[in-house]
């Protein structure tokens, strides 16, 4: 489905390996889950789960994914916005904004600029 089709108007991506041999295509719809485990080789794990529950309860209006860097439908993306292994990348509305995982406040001042 469309971002425009779901009513969003803010796209957060957020690169982060998976904990699995394979490669999900799929997009993972924070509103549709109620929990998310990050994998145990990131620098703070309930840190960013912390904060992804944060952006899906304050911001409904962000629509949210998480890739898989390894994904090769993502491959261009991984490029240009020079994503590193074991490191969460956050692209927001196209631009790459933050590399690991952000406090809360970074979060809101990320998702309170405009584009």
């Amino acid at each position: 489905m469309r971002v425009a089709e779901k009513g969003f108007k803010k796209r957060l991506i957020v690169f982060v390996e998976q904990a699995s041999s394979l490669v999900s295509c799929t997009p993972l719809d924070l509103k549709e889950i109620n929990d998310f485990k990050a994998p145990s080789f990131f620098d703070d794990p309930a840190k960013l789960s912390e904060v992804l529950k944060y952006i899906r309860e304050k911001h409904p209006d962000v629509e949210v994914e998480t890739v898989d860097p390894r994904n090769p439908l993502f491959t261009f993306q991984v490029l240009k916005h020079k994503v590193k292994g074991g490191r969460a990348t956050w692209v927001y509305n196209g631009k790459k904004v933050f590399e690991g995982v952000p406090t809360i406040e970074q979060i809101e001042k990320i998702l309170s600029e405009t584009k």
